[in-house]
């Protein structure tokens, strides 16, 4: 098994606070916390992650949504992980 990227940490812990829902929004910098990152580094990862189309702007200003072609990289990351 590979190591996993902090983008792909990030992703997994934000499917999980969310019970892998497309639906739910939840804010950036609650993951980025949950992770131990400073704020900077969350901006960083959450572009990145926007870029290429993982996560996506919710509604309210900081609010994100995971994307269907997040979870299926999530569904993925689990596999490979054992989870």
């Amino acid at each position: 098994m590979s190591r996993i990227t902090r983008e792909e940490r990030y992703l997994l812990k934000f499917a999980e606070l969310v019970d892998d829902s497309t639906d739910l929004p939840l804010g950036r910098y609650i993951v980025g916390r949950e992770l131990g990152l400073l704020p900077p580094a969350t901006d960083v990862l959450v572009r990145d992650l926007m870029q290429t189309n993982f996560l996506r702007k919710g509604e309210e200003e900081g609010e994100l949504l995971l994307t269907p072609h997040g979870l299926s990289l999530i569904n993925t990351l689990r596999a490979d992980i054992g989870k």
